[in-house]
Protein backbone atom coordinates (compact mmCIF):
# COMPACT_ATOMS: atom_id res chain seq x y z
CA UNK A 1 0.00 0.00 0.00
CA UNK A 2 1.93 2.80 -1.34
CA UNK A 3 -0.42 4.75 -3.12
CA UNK A 4 -1.93 7.99 -1.52
CA UNK A 5 -5.22 7.40 -3.12
CA UNK A 6 -7.02 4.06 -3.38
CA UNK A 7 -10.69 2.95 -4.45
CA UNK A 8 -13.14 -0.08 -3.67
CA UNK A 9 -12.03 -2.28 -6.18
CA UNK A 10 -8.27 -2.07 -5.93
CA UNK A 11 -7.87 -4.28 -2.60
CA UNK A 12 -10.48 -6.79 -0.98
CA UNK A 13 -12.60 -4.99 1.04
CA UNK A 14 -11.33 -6.96 3.99
CA UNK A 15 -8.06 -5.95 3.65
CA UNK A 16 -9.39 -2.18 3.30
CA UNK A 17 -10.94 -2.74 7.01
CA UNK A 18 -8.11 -4.50 8.38
CA UNK A 19 -5.75 -0.98 7.78
CA UNK A 20 -8.34 1.40 8.39
CA UNK A 21 -8.44 -0.60 11.75
CA UNK A 22 -5.29 -0.41 12.20
CA UNK A 23 -5.45 3.26 11.60
CA UNK A 24 -3.25 2.95 8.27
CA UNK A 25 -5.95 4.60 6.14
CA UNK A 26 -8.78 6.61 6.33
CA UNK A 27 -12.14 6.84 4.58
CA UNK A 28 -12.41 10.39 2.49
CA UNK A 29 -15.58 9.72 0.88
CA UNK A 30 -17.62 6.39 -0.02
CA UNK A 31 -15.27 3.84 -1.70
CA UNK A 32 -12.35 6.80 -1.77
CA UNK A 33 -9.88 5.91 0.91
CA UNK A 34 -5.82 7.80 1.46
CA UNK A 35 -2.98 6.09 3.31
CA UNK A 36 -2.66 9.75 4.99
CA UNK A 37 -3.97 9.56 8.34
CA UNK A 38 -2.78 12.66 9.66
CA UNK A 39 -4.27 14.86 7.66
CA UNK A 40 -7.79 16.03 7.64
CA UNK A 41 -10.03 14.57 4.80
CA UNK A 42 -10.19 18.12 3.21
CA UNK A 43 -6.90 18.74 2.88
CA UNK A 44 -6.36 15.06 1.59
CA UNK A 45 -8.97 16.42 -1.20
CA UNK A 46 -7.16 19.73 -1.97
CA UNK A 47 -4.27 17.96 -2.34
CA UNK A 48 -5.43 14.65 -4.70
CA UNK A 49 -8.78 15.48 -6.30
CA UNK A 50 -7.63 15.68 -10.11
CA UNK A 51 -6.93 11.63 -8.82
CA UNK A 52 -10.55 11.62 -7.25
CA UNK A 53 -12.36 13.29 -9.64
CA UNK A 54 -10.53 12.12 -12.71
CA UNK A 55 -11.46 7.90 -11.22
CA UNK A 56 -14.92 8.65 -9.76
CA UNK A 57 -15.96 10.68 -13.06
CA UNK A 58 -13.83 9.39 -16.26
CA UNK A 59 -14.21 11.88 -19.19
CA UNK A 60 -15.30 14.55 -17.40
CA UNK A 61 -13.72 17.55 -19.05
CA UNK A 62 -13.00 20.98 -16.33
CA UNK A 63 -15.21 23.91 -17.99
CA UNK A 64 -16.87 26.88 -17.13
CA UNK A 65 -15.25 28.85 -14.30
CA UNK A 66 -12.60 25.60 -13.51
CA UNK A 67 -11.58 25.80 -17.10
CA UNK A 68 -10.10 29.52 -16.62
CA UNK A 69 -7.54 28.34 -13.56
CA UNK A 70 -8.04 24.34 -14.12
CA UNK A 71 -8.89 24.22 -10.45
CA UNK A 72 -11.58 24.76 -8.41
CA UNK A 73 -12.93 27.66 -7.33
CA UNK A 74 -14.10 28.73 -3.75
CA UNK A 75 -14.49 25.17 -3.36
CA UNK A 76 -16.40 24.21 -6.14
CA UNK A 77 -15.57 22.15 -9.43
CA UNK A 78 -17.69 22.85 -12.87
CA UNK A 79 -17.10 19.22 -15.37
CA UNK A 80 -18.77 18.45 -18.22
CA UNK A 81 -19.21 14.28 -18.31
CA UNK A 82 -20.86 13.61 -21.82
CA UNK A 83 -24.21 13.22 -22.80
CA UNK A 84 -25.37 10.36 -20.87
CA UNK A 85 -22.91 10.90 -17.57
CA UNK A 86 -23.55 11.67 -14.07
CA UNK A 87 -26.21 14.30 -13.35
CA UNK A 88 -25.78 14.59 -9.33
CA UNK A 89 -23.22 16.37 -7.58
CA UNK A 90 -20.14 14.64 -6.00
CA UNK A 91 -19.73 16.00 -2.90
CA UNK A 92 -16.29 15.60 -1.42
CA UNK A 93 -14.39 16.79 1.89
CA UNK A 94 -14.10 20.95 1.31
CA UNK A 95 -14.96 19.70 -2.64
CA UNK A 96 -18.59 20.09 -4.69
CA UNK A 97 -17.89 18.95 -7.98
CA UNK A 98 -20.95 19.99 -9.88
CA UNK A 99 -21.67 18.11 -12.98
CA UNK A 100 -23.66 19.03 -15.93
CA UNK A 101 -24.22 16.17 -19.43
CA UNK A 102 -22.43 18.31 -22.25
CA UNK A 103 -20.39 17.19 -25.26
CA UNK A 104 -17.71 15.48 -24.12
CA UNK A 105 -14.40 16.32 -25.04
CA UNK A 106 -13.80 17.81 -27.65
CA UNK A 107 -11.19 18.79 -30.27
CA UNK A 108 -8.28 20.88 -28.61
CA UNK A 109 -8.85 19.66 -25.38
CA UNK A 110 -5.97 17.49 -23.23
CA UNK A 111 -6.24 14.67 -21.29
CA UNK A 112 -3.49 15.01 -18.27
CA UNK A 113 -1.95 12.17 -16.51
CA UNK A 114 -5.33 11.70 -13.89
CA UNK A 115 -7.84 11.44 -16.70
CA UNK A 116 -8.72 14.39 -16.56
CA UNK A 117 -9.75 16.83 -19.53
CA UNK A 118 -8.91 19.78 -19.35
CA UNK A 119 -10.49 22.72 -22.08
CA UNK A 120 -9.00 24.13 -25.21
CA UNK A 121 -8.95 28.20 -24.65
CA UNK A 122 -11.59 28.71 -27.37
CA UNK A 123 -14.02 26.06 -25.88
CA UNK A 124 -13.50 28.01 -22.33
CA UNK A 125 -14.29 31.38 -24.23
CA UNK A 126 -17.26 29.75 -25.78
CA UNK A 127 -18.34 28.18 -22.63
CA UNK A 128 -18.18 31.35 -20.64
CA UNK A 129 -20.57 33.20 -22.74
CA UNK A 130 -23.34 31.16 -20.73
CA UNK A 131 -25.36 33.00 -18.54
CA UNK A 132 -25.71 31.51 -14.82
CA UNK A 133 -26.34 32.44 -11.79
CA UNK A 134 -24.50 32.07 -8.39
CA UNK A 135 -26.77 29.94 -5.61
CA UNK A 136 -25.10 30.67 -2.08
CA UNK A 137 -22.78 29.14 -1.54
CA UNK A 138 -21.81 28.34 -4.92
CA UNK A 139 -20.55 30.76 -6.86
CA UNK A 140 -21.90 30.71 -10.96
CA UNK A 141 -20.57 27.89 -13.30
CA UNK A 142 -19.78 30.45 -15.62
CA UNK A 143 -17.92 34.13 -15.38
CA UNK A 144 -19.64 36.96 -14.74
CA UNK A 145 -18.99 39.75 -18.13
CA UNK A 146 -16.59 41.49 -16.06
CA UNK A 147 -14.55 38.57 -14.71
CA UNK A 148 -14.65 37.40 -18.80
CA UNK A 149 -13.52 40.82 -19.74
CA UNK A 150 -10.64 40.66 -17.21
CA UNK A 151 -9.57 37.23 -18.56
CA UNK A 152 -9.94 38.24 -22.23
CA UNK A 153 -7.16 41.57 -21.08
CA UNK A 154 -4.72 38.41 -19.32
CA UNK A 155 -4.98 36.35 -22.76
CA UNK A 156 -4.10 39.53 -24.67
CA UNK A 157 -1.40 40.02 -22.60
CA UNK A 158 -0.31 36.65 -23.38
CA UNK A 159 -0.64 35.89 -26.64
CA UNK A 160 -0.94 39.67 -28.06
CA UNK A 161 -2.85 40.19 -30.84
CA UNK A 162 -2.86 37.76 -33.25
CA UNK A 163 -3.12 35.22 -30.58
CA UNK A 164 -6.32 36.68 -29.51
CA UNK A 165 -7.82 36.59 -32.99
CA UNK A 166 -6.80 33.32 -33.30
CA UNK A 167 -8.61 32.44 -29.96
CA UNK A 168 -11.63 34.47 -31.32
CA UNK A 169 -11.68 31.77 -34.81
CA UNK A 170 -11.37 28.42 -32.22
CA UNK A 171 -14.37 29.76 -29.81
CA UNK A 172 -17.01 31.03 -32.89
CA UNK A 173 -16.06 27.48 -34.22
CA UNK A 174 -16.77 25.39 -30.96
CA UNK A 175 -19.93 27.28 -30.84
CA UNK A 176 -22.49 25.14 -32.32
CA UNK A 177 -20.75 22.05 -30.23
CA UNK A 178 -20.82 23.69 -27.15
CA UNK A 179 -24.16 25.45 -27.24
CA UNK A 180 -22.91 29.19 -26.86
CA UNK A 181 -24.52 30.27 -30.52
CA UNK A 182 -26.86 32.38 -29.13
CA UNK A 183 -24.29 34.21 -26.94
CA UNK A 184 -20.63 33.76 -28.57
CA UNK A 185 -21.05 37.06 -29.92
CA UNK A 186 -20.22 38.56 -26.45
CA UNK A 187 -16.77 36.92 -26.35
CA UNK A 188 -16.52 38.40 -30.51
CA UNK A 189 -17.12 41.64 -29.32
CA UNK A 190 -14.66 41.68 -26.22
CA UNK A 191 -11.96 40.75 -28.06
CA UNK A 192 -13.04 43.29 -30.07
CA UNK A 193 -12.17 45.88 -27.70
CA UNK A 194 -9.41 44.62 -26.60
CA UNK A 195 -7.48 44.60 -29.60
CA UNK A 196 -8.87 47.77 -30.56
CA UNK A 197 -11.33 46.70 -33.44
CA UNK A 198 -14.36 47.93 -31.71
CA UNK A 199 -15.49 49.93 -29.05
CA UNK A 200 -17.14 48.10 -26.02
CA UNK A 201 -18.63 48.99 -22.75
CA UNK A 202 -17.32 47.01 -19.81
CA UNK A 203 -17.14 46.92 -15.95
CA UNK A 204 -13.82 45.75 -16.63
CA UNK A 205 -11.00 48.18 -15.88
CA UNK A 206 -8.65 46.29 -17.21
CA UNK A 207 -9.85 46.00 -20.53
CA UNK A 208 -11.47 49.64 -20.72
CA UNK A 209 -7.61 50.87 -20.05
CA UNK A 210 -6.41 48.31 -22.84
CA UNK A 211 -9.02 50.10 -25.03
CA UNK A 212 -7.58 53.17 -24.26
CA UNK A 213 -4.10 52.59 -24.32
CA UNK A 214 -3.04 51.96 -21.34
CA UNK A 215 -3.30 48.32 -20.53
CA UNK A 216 -1.96 47.47 -16.91
CA UNK A 217 -0.30 44.50 -15.16
CA UNK A 218 -2.91 43.32 -13.14
CA UNK A 219 -0.73 41.11 -10.45
CA UNK A 220 1.85 44.27 -10.30
CA UNK A 221 -2.01 46.37 -9.39
CA UNK A 222 -2.77 44.22 -6.50
CA UNK A 223 0.71 43.75 -5.08
CA UNK A 224 0.58 47.94 -5.28
CA UNK A 225 -3.00 47.69 -3.42
CA UNK A 226 -1.66 45.54 -1.28
CA UNK A 227 1.84 47.52 -0.11
CA UNK A 228 -0.66 50.49 0.11
CA UNK A 229 -2.68 49.16 2.77
CA UNK A 230 -0.33 47.28 4.66
CA UNK A 231 1.18 51.33 5.04
CA UNK A 232 -2.37 53.09 5.58
CA UNK A 233 -2.47 50.95 8.49
CA UNK A 234 0.65 52.19 9.86
CA UNK A 235 0.92 55.21 12.25
CA UNK A 236 3.06 58.08 10.47
CA UNK A 237 6.49 58.10 12.52
CA UNK A 238 8.30 61.29 11.16
CA UNK A 239 12.41 61.57 11.05
CA UNK A 240 12.61 64.99 10.18
CA UNK A 241 16.18 65.73 8.17
CA UNK A 242 19.13 67.02 9.65
CA UNK A 243 20.40 70.60 9.40
CA UNK A 244 22.05 71.63 5.94
CA UNK A 245 25.79 71.47 7.31
CA UNK A 246 25.03 67.60 9.04
CA UNK A 247 23.81 65.79 5.38
CA UNK A 248 26.51 68.04 3.21
CA UNK A 249 28.20 64.65 1.81
CA UNK A 250 25.01 62.78 2.16
CA UNK A 251 24.34 62.92 -1.35
CA UNK A 252 28.10 61.72 -2.25
CA UNK A 253 27.14 58.68 0.03
CA UNK A 254 23.78 57.83 -1.24
CA UNK A 255 25.22 57.73 -4.94
CA UNK A 256 27.85 55.24 -3.58
CA UNK A 257 25.59 53.12 -1.97
CA UNK A 258 23.08 53.00 -4.55
CA UNK A 259 25.45 51.80 -6.84
CA UNK A 260 26.89 49.57 -5.23
CA UNK A 261 23.59 47.65 -4.66
CA UNK A 262 23.50 47.44 -8.68
CA UNK A 263 27.02 45.75 -8.67
CA UNK A 264 29.53 48.97 -8.61
CA UNK A 265 32.43 47.90 -6.77
CA UNK A 266 35.23 50.59 -6.85
CA UNK A 267 37.21 51.69 -3.74
CA UNK A 268 35.64 54.65 -1.77
CA UNK A 269 38.72 57.03 -2.28
CA UNK A 270 38.63 56.67 -5.86
CA UNK A 271 34.70 57.64 -5.92
CA UNK A 272 35.78 60.83 -3.85
CA UNK A 273 38.06 61.62 -6.86
CA UNK A 274 35.30 60.88 -9.48
CA UNK A 275 32.46 63.15 -7.92
CA UNK A 276 34.82 65.77 -6.96
CA UNK A 277 37.31 66.17 -9.03
CA UNK A 278 35.43 64.71 -12.21
CA UNK A 279 38.13 61.73 -12.34
CA UNK A 280 36.91 59.07 -15.09
CA UNK A 281 38.08 55.79 -14.33
CA UNK A 282 40.05 53.80 -17.23
CA UNK A 283 38.99 50.48 -15.81
CA UNK A 284 35.57 51.44 -15.03
CA UNK A 285 34.42 54.46 -17.42
CA UNK A 286 30.74 53.52 -17.31
CA UNK A 287 30.78 52.75 -13.76
CA UNK A 288 32.35 56.48 -13.05
CA UNK A 289 29.68 58.36 -15.49
CA UNK A 290 26.82 55.84 -13.73
CA UNK A 291 27.74 57.30 -10.32
CA UNK A 292 28.31 60.56 -10.95
CA UNK A 293 25.20 61.24 -12.63
CA UNK A 294 23.41 59.70 -9.56
CA UNK A 295 25.35 62.29 -7.21
CA UNK A 296 24.59 64.95 -9.60
CA UNK A 297 20.47 64.31 -9.23
CA UNK A 298 21.14 63.31 -5.56
CA UNK A 299 22.81 66.49 -4.80
CA UNK A 300 20.70 69.27 -6.52
CA UNK A 301 18.18 70.02 -3.54
CA UNK A 302 15.41 71.76 -6.20
CA UNK A 303 15.52 68.20 -7.99
CA UNK A 304 15.63 66.73 -4.76
CA UNK A 305 12.15 68.51 -3.77
CA UNK A 306 10.47 67.91 -7.12
CA UNK A 307 7.54 65.35 -6.53
CA UNK A 308 4.56 64.49 -9.11
CA UNK A 309 1.02 66.04 -8.53
CA UNK A 310 -0.17 64.10 -11.02
CA UNK A 311 -0.04 60.60 -12.94
CA UNK A 312 1.07 62.20 -15.88
CA UNK A 313 3.56 64.20 -13.54
CA UNK A 314 4.94 61.03 -12.80
CA UNK A 315 5.29 59.65 -15.95
CA UNK A 316 7.50 62.84 -16.93
CA UNK A 317 9.65 62.98 -13.85
CA UNK A 318 10.20 59.44 -14.36
CA UNK A 319 11.36 59.83 -17.96
CA UNK A 320 13.11 63.26 -17.03
CA UNK A 321 15.22 61.66 -14.32
CA UNK A 322 16.00 58.54 -16.49
CA UNK A 323 17.42 60.81 -18.90
CA UNK A 324 19.50 62.55 -16.94
CA UNK A 325 20.76 59.33 -14.77
CA UNK A 326 21.92 57.35 -18.14
CA UNK A 327 22.80 60.39 -20.55
CA UNK A 328 26.12 58.96 -20.79
CA UNK A 329 24.97 55.53 -21.61
CA UNK A 330 23.02 55.94 -25.15
CA UNK A 331 22.73 52.17 -25.51
CA UNK A 332 20.05 52.00 -22.41
CA UNK A 333 18.08 54.62 -24.02
CA UNK A 334 18.13 57.45 -21.88
CA UNK A 335 14.71 59.12 -21.27
CA UNK A 336 12.28 56.22 -23.16
CA UNK A 337 10.72 53.76 -21.70
CA UNK A 338 12.00 49.87 -22.38
CA UNK A 339 10.94 48.00 -25.42
CA UNK A 340 12.28 44.79 -24.73
CA UNK A 341 10.84 43.00 -21.37
CA UNK A 342 13.86 42.34 -18.30
CA UNK A 343 13.85 40.25 -15.97
CA UNK A 344 16.21 39.12 -12.54
CA UNK A 345 16.39 35.76 -11.44
CA UNK A 346 13.03 34.43 -11.12
CA UNK A 347 11.56 38.16 -11.31
CA UNK A 348 10.12 39.18 -14.69
CA UNK A 349 9.21 42.80 -14.81
CA UNK A 350 6.05 44.19 -16.22
CA UNK A 351 5.89 43.97 -19.72
CA UNK A 352 6.80 46.86 -22.18
CA UNK A 353 3.48 47.65 -23.58
CA UNK A 354 1.72 48.08 -19.83
CA UNK A 355 4.41 49.91 -18.47
CA UNK A 356 2.85 52.99 -18.64
CA UNK A 357 -0.69 51.66 -17.69
CA UNK A 358 0.69 49.94 -14.37
CA UNK A 359 2.86 53.27 -13.38
CA UNK A 360 -0.72 54.84 -13.80
CA UNK A 361 -2.33 52.30 -11.45
CA UNK A 362 0.58 53.02 -9.18
CA UNK A 363 0.71 56.23 -8.54
CA UNK A 364 -3.56 56.16 -7.84
CA UNK A 365 -2.58 54.06 -5.08
CA UNK A 366 0.82 56.07 -3.91
CA UNK A 367 -1.45 59.38 -4.08
CA UNK A 368 -4.32 57.91 -1.86
CA UNK A 369 -1.55 58.20 1.02
CA UNK A 370 -0.80 61.23 2.89
CA UNK A 371 2.50 60.79 5.18
CA UNK A 372 5.36 61.27 2.86
CA UNK A 373 7.27 58.32 4.15
CA UNK A 374 4.69 55.81 2.89
CA UNK A 375 4.27 58.00 -0.13
CA UNK A 376 8.31 56.97 -0.21
CA UNK A 377 8.14 53.36 0.31
CA UNK A 378 5.52 52.94 -2.36
CA UNK A 379 7.05 54.73 -4.82
CA UNK A 380 10.57 53.29 -4.37
CA UNK A 381 8.34 49.31 -4.62
CA UNK A 382 6.24 50.80 -7.94
CA UNK A 383 9.22 52.23 -9.79
CA UNK A 384 11.61 48.75 -8.74
CA UNK A 385 8.47 46.42 -9.53
CA UNK A 386 7.46 48.12 -13.52
CA UNK A 387 11.46 48.52 -14.24
CA UNK A 388 10.42 50.91 -16.84
CA UNK A 389 13.53 50.95 -18.57
CA UNK A 390 16.53 48.97 -19.92
CA UNK A 391 19.05 50.05 -17.26
CA UNK A 392 18.86 52.50 -14.01
CA UNK A 393 15.75 51.37 -12.68
CA UNK A 394 17.01 50.42 -9.04
CA UNK A 395 18.60 53.82 -8.55
CA UNK A 396 15.86 55.57 -10.04
CA UNK A 397 13.70 54.28 -7.83
CA UNK A 398 15.46 55.07 -4.47
CA UNK A 399 15.88 58.42 -6.08
CA UNK A 400 12.26 59.19 -6.21
CA UNK A 401 12.20 57.58 -2.99
CA UNK A 402 14.18 59.48 -1.34
CA UNK A 403 12.51 62.92 -3.18
CA UNK A 404 8.97 62.15 -1.78
CA UNK A 405 11.24 61.78 1.86
CA UNK A 406 12.65 65.06 0.64
CA UNK A 407 10.00 66.85 -0.58
CA UNK A 408 8.41 65.91 2.87
CA UNK A 409 10.93 67.46 5.39
CA UNK A 410 11.90 64.09 6.30
CA UNK A 411 15.61 62.15 6.64
CA UNK A 412 16.44 60.06 3.57
CA UNK A 413 17.14 56.18 3.40
CA UNK A 414 20.41 55.38 2.12
CA UNK A 415 20.97 51.45 2.43
CA UNK A 416 24.76 50.40 3.12
CA UNK A 417 26.22 47.57 2.00
CA UNK A 418 25.86 45.43 4.79
CA UNK A 419 22.20 46.18 4.30
CA UNK A 420 22.02 44.80 0.82
CA UNK A 421 21.20 41.82 1.21
CA UNK A 422 18.26 42.26 3.89
CA UNK A 423 17.16 45.02 1.22
CA UNK A 424 16.75 42.71 -1.67
CA UNK A 425 15.16 39.85 0.06
CA UNK A 426 12.40 42.31 1.60
CA UNK A 427 11.24 43.52 -1.72
CA UNK A 428 11.45 39.53 -3.28
CA UNK A 429 8.75 38.71 -0.39
CA UNK A 430 6.81 41.39 -1.52
CA UNK A 431 7.31 40.36 -5.29
CA UNK A 432 7.01 36.65 -4.58
CA UNK A 433 4.68 35.85 -1.59
CA UNK A 434 2.96 39.32 -1.12
CA UNK A 435 4.59 40.07 2.29
CA UNK A 436 4.69 43.67 2.64
CA UNK A 437 5.91 43.68 5.93
CA UNK A 438 9.26 42.81 5.31
CA UNK A 439 9.89 46.14 2.79
CA UNK A 440 8.50 48.34 5.47
CA UNK A 441 10.43 47.29 8.33
CA UNK A 442 13.88 47.41 6.64
CA UNK A 443 13.22 50.87 4.70
CA UNK A 444 11.80 51.96 8.45
CA UNK A 445 15.41 51.35 9.97
CA UNK A 446 17.49 52.18 7.00
CA UNK A 447 15.83 55.46 7.41
CA UNK A 448 16.23 55.58 11.59
CA UNK A 449 19.82 54.31 10.40
CA UNK A 450 20.65 57.33 7.83
CA UNK A 451 19.05 60.09 10.16
CA UNK A 452 21.91 59.56 12.98
CA UNK A 453 24.85 59.70 11.09
CA UNK A 454 26.76 62.65 10.82
CA UNK A 455 27.56 63.55 7.29
CA UNK A 456 29.05 66.67 7.61
CA UNK A 457 32.61 65.32 6.48
CA UNK A 458 34.36 62.23 5.66
CA UNK A 459 36.10 61.65 8.35
CA UNK A 460 32.94 61.80 11.04
CA UNK A 461 31.03 60.03 8.65
CA UNK A 462 33.56 57.07 7.72
CA UNK A 463 34.23 56.74 11.45
CA UNK A 464 30.07 56.34 11.88
CA UNK A 465 30.09 54.29 8.72
CA UNK A 466 32.54 51.78 10.47
CA UNK A 467 30.78 51.84 13.72
CA UNK A 468 27.71 50.84 12.38
CA UNK A 469 28.89 48.15 10.00
CA UNK A 470 27.92 49.90 7.16
CA UNK A 471 30.59 48.93 4.53
CA UNK A 472 30.90 45.39 5.47
CA UNK A 473 30.51 43.53 2.24
CA UNK A 474 26.86 41.40 2.30
CA UNK A 475 28.92 38.24 1.71
CA UNK A 476 30.93 38.47 4.91
CA UNK A 477 28.59 40.13 6.46
CA UNK A 478 25.81 37.04 6.03
CA UNK A 479 29.04 34.35 6.82
CA UNK A 480 29.92 35.95 9.80
CA UNK A 481 26.86 36.99 10.91
CA UNK A 482 27.51 40.81 11.03
CA UNK A 483 24.28 43.30 11.25
CA UNK A 484 23.72 46.81 10.33
CA UNK A 485 23.29 48.78 13.91
CA UNK A 486 21.94 52.27 14.79
CA UNK A 487 24.80 54.56 15.96
CA UNK A 488 22.86 55.10 18.99
CA UNK A 489 23.38 51.09 19.83
CA UNK A 490 27.04 51.77 19.70
CA UNK A 491 29.20 52.00 22.79
CA UNK A 492 30.79 55.20 23.23
CA UNK A 493 34.07 53.96 23.67
CA UNK A 494 33.82 51.89 20.80
CA UNK A 495 32.92 54.98 18.83
CA UNK A 496 36.04 56.89 19.80
CA UNK A 497 38.29 54.22 19.04
CA UNK A 498 36.98 53.80 15.41
CA UNK A 499 39.42 55.63 13.06
CA UNK A 500 39.82 55.92 9.31
CA UNK A 501 42.60 52.94 10.08
CA UNK A 502 39.37 51.18 11.15
CA UNK A 503 37.78 52.17 7.25
CA UNK A 504 41.06 50.40 5.93
CA UNK A 505 40.78 47.33 8.34
CA UNK A 506 37.20 46.67 7.74
CA UNK A 507 38.07 47.35 3.72
CA UNK A 508 40.70 44.44 4.00
CA UNK A 509 37.96 41.83 5.71
CA UNK A 510 36.05 41.86 2.31
CA UNK A 511 34.63 45.34 1.55
CA UNK A 512 33.43 46.47 -1.35
CA UNK A 513 32.80 50.10 -2.26
CA UNK A 514 30.81 52.06 -4.81
CA UNK A 515 31.87 54.89 -6.77
CA UNK A 516 29.77 58.38 -7.14
CA UNK A 517 30.66 61.31 -9.60
CA UNK A 518 29.22 65.20 -10.24
CA UNK A 519 28.27 65.68 -13.88
CA UNK A 520 30.35 68.71 -12.86
CA UNK A 521 33.09 68.26 -9.92
CA UNK A 522 32.61 71.83 -9.73
CA UNK A 523 28.72 71.82 -9.40
CA UNK A 524 28.12 70.26 -5.31
CA UNK A 525 25.30 71.79 -3.29
CA UNK A 526 28.22 73.57 -1.34
CA UNK A 527 30.34 74.70 -3.66
CA UNK A 528 33.98 73.76 -4.72
CA UNK A 529 35.22 75.66 -1.40
CA UNK A 530 33.15 73.49 1.10
CA UNK A 531 33.92 70.56 -0.16
CA UNK A 532 37.63 70.69 -0.17
CA UNK A 533 36.95 71.82 3.15
CA UNK A 534 35.56 68.77 3.99
CA UNK A 535 37.41 66.35 2.22
CA UNK A 536 40.81 64.80 3.62
CA UNK A 537 43.45 66.66 1.68
CA UNK A 538 45.74 63.41 0.60
CA UNK A 539 42.67 62.23 -1.54
CA UNK A 540 42.73 65.57 -3.44
CA UNK A 541 43.92 65.52 -7.41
Amino acid sequence: MTEPIFFRGDHPGATISRWMHQGRAQRIAPGVYATDVRSPPEHVVARHWRTIVGHELPEAVLVDRSAVRNRPSDGFLFVDVGPIGRRSPLRLPGLTVMTRCGPGPLDGDVRDASGIWLSSQGRALADNTRHTRARSPRPAATLTDDELADWLDHLAAQHGVDGLLRLRADAEQLAPATDTTATIRRVSDLIGGAVGTRPVTTGSRRLRSRQAGLPFDAQRATLFESLANHLRGLAPTFIPEAAPERRALLPFYEAYFSNFIEGTVLDLDDAQAVVFDGVVLDAQPEDSHDVSATFALVSDEIEMRRVPATSSDFEAILLDRHERLMAARPTKHPGRFKAIGNRAGAATFVAPDAVRGTLHVGWEQIDSLDDPYHRAVLTMFVVAEVHPFDDGNGRLARIMMNAALSAGGEARIIVPSVYRSEYLSSLAALTLDQRPTALERVLAFAQRWTSQIDWSDRTTADRHLTATHAFVDPGVAMADGIKLRLLSSVPADELSATTAAGVEHTRALGVLDAVVKATDPYETPFGRARADQMLPQRVRR
